[in-house]
């Protein structure tokens, strides 16, 4: 298959698009480098609270969710966040030009719902973890 750009997977855009690419993916995971911009509505004096990285782990299941649908032959679906739990963020606020891996790995589910486990990473270090709960929509986005 041929590599897929970040847009082909997601239905976020500049400015609110943080994935930069697919770093690795598998039947039940996906791992995206991200890069935190200057133009994204969610910086503010230069950086983001790490709170905004629920965002990112959020798009990584969007992008795995696109990759999923991709391989089958279909239209990547818009999808929604229902519901976080077991969430940790380090405190630590990311400045512009900040780099990070993203990781998503489904628990369960695969049509209507999912549950994915996610971390974001700096430099090996985990600045967040969450498990997200997820719907997909019945049409493409």
């Amino acid at each position: 298959m041929t590599p897929l750009h970040i847009e082909q997977l997601v239905p976020h855009r500049q400015p609110s698009l943080f994935l930069d690419e697919v770093a690795e993916a598998g039947e039940d995971h996906i791992a995206c480098r991200a890069t935190i911009r200057a133009d994204s509505p969610f910086v503010e004096n230069g950086g983001i609270d790490g709170v905004v990285l629920l965002e990112v782990m959020a798009q990584a299941v969007a992008a795995y969710a696109g990759l999923v649908a991709r391989r089958q032959g279909a239209e990547p679906r818009v999808g929604f966040l229902i519901g976080c739990r077991d969430a940790g963020f380090s405190g630590e606020r990311l400045a512009v030009g900040a780099e990070v891996v993203v990781e998503a790995r489904r628990e369960w589910g695969q049509h209507e719902v999912g549950n994915f486990r996610c971390r974001v990473l700096r430099a090996g270090a985990v600045l967040a973890e969450a498990v997200l709960n997820v719907a997909y929509a019945d049409q493409p986005g």
